[in-house]
């Protein structure tokens, strides 16, 4: 067996996966693993090591043909190696990061205002059980919440499924620039549209995710107190509910890392009840109380709910009394 056939094995046992158009060449950098082609691999021009990793998860695996331990210089080889990946993934991601925001910018300058009789204002007040979109604290943030009349719909493998009426909602970072945009598509009359899934709900982003969330409040009210929420309608909920400016996170993920506005004194974490939100949601008040802030975590006591749920439970037994 030839050395590019044994680096390929390595590669099934590390990544689960293989080139699949051709091998690699030794001393040419080579990316797959899907669309994204997120894996990576290096076969030296001598054949008798290499290296490979995944950007997902910032992996690094090295081989070498013989089992004996690197020498001074095969470890020499392997650092400088690594450089020449890690500059070529910074290189390739602030250009696809350009081309990223372009596509970002556009998408919200195409879209509108949300406007009474549109399908995000239908979807909106069914979600939050409300006759009309509006009664929320001061600082509502409005415009980051847009409507797309006609958002193009791409499936699994790429393939355009038509287009739908839209809900957009800005991801900006700590410093205020637009980072991703969260996309729900509706039908005209504001139901969740039926489009095969699984639902890519995020587009590609134009900087770091990390610390970053969906601004719904300008800030804090004027006690220094806000809140935190996963989702879009789980955050408007939990404001209607408790009378506090709430943003949301988008996920557990980034709930868990969400960077709150400097004039925060106190924090609310509104965590769905599941596991992923709560120890997001532990992880979260760990930071704050860690800062100074007075903080908690509130949870709905059905597991499985969280906060929409509960407010719209409350707003169908108003409706019925």
């Amino acid at each position: 067996m030839g050395s590019s056939d044994r680096f390929l094995d390595f590669l099934r046992a590390t990544l689960g996966e293989v080139p699949s158009k051709h091998l690699p060449t030794p001393g040419k950098f080579c990316r797959f693993g899907g669309t994204s082609k997120p894996m990576w691999a290096l076969l030296f021009e001598d054949g008798q090591g290499g290296i490979a990793g995944d950007w997902r998860d910032n992996s690094t695996h090295v081989w070498q043909a013989q089992t004996h331990p690197l020498t001074p210089q095969q470890s020499e080889r392997v650092r400088q190696a690594l450089q020449q990946v890690r500059a070529q993934r910074e290189r390739q991601q602030r250009q696809q990061w350009a081309c990223n925001a372009y596509k970002l910018r556009r998408m919200m300058a195409e879209s509108l205002p949300v406007e009474p009789g549109s399908p995000v204002a239908y979807y909106l007040t069914r979600r939050l059980g409300l006759r009309a979109l509006g009664g929320f604290v001061p600082g509502w943030q409005q415009q980051v919440i847009r409507y797309a009349p006609a958002l193009p719909y791409f499936d699994e493998d790429g393939q355009p499924c038509g287009s739908h009426p839209a809900m957009l909602a800005a991801l900006t970072s700590p410093q205020g620039e637009l980072v991703a945009i969260h996309r729900t598509w509706l039908t005209p009359d504001g139901q969740k549209a039926h489009v095969p899934g699984p639902v890519k709900k995020l587009t590609s982003t134009c900087g770091p995710l990390a610390g970053a969330g969906i601004v719904l409040f300008s800030g804090p009210d004027e006690q220094g107190v806000i809140g935190i929420a996963e989702g879009i309608e789980t955050a408007l909920a939990a404001s209607l509910g408790a009378g506090v400016p709430v943003c949301a996170a988008y996920s557990a993920s980034n709930l868990a890392a969400w960077c709150w506005p400097e004039q925060t004194r106190r924090l609310l974490v509104f965590a769905d009840h599941d596991p992923a939100g709560q120890k997001a949601a532990q992880t979260l008040l760990g930071r704050a109380l860690g800062a100074g802030l007075q903080a908690s975590i509130l949870t709905p006591s059905t597991p499985g709910q969280d906060w929409c749920d509960v407010w719209a439970q409350r707003a169908a037994k108003a409706v019925q009394a």
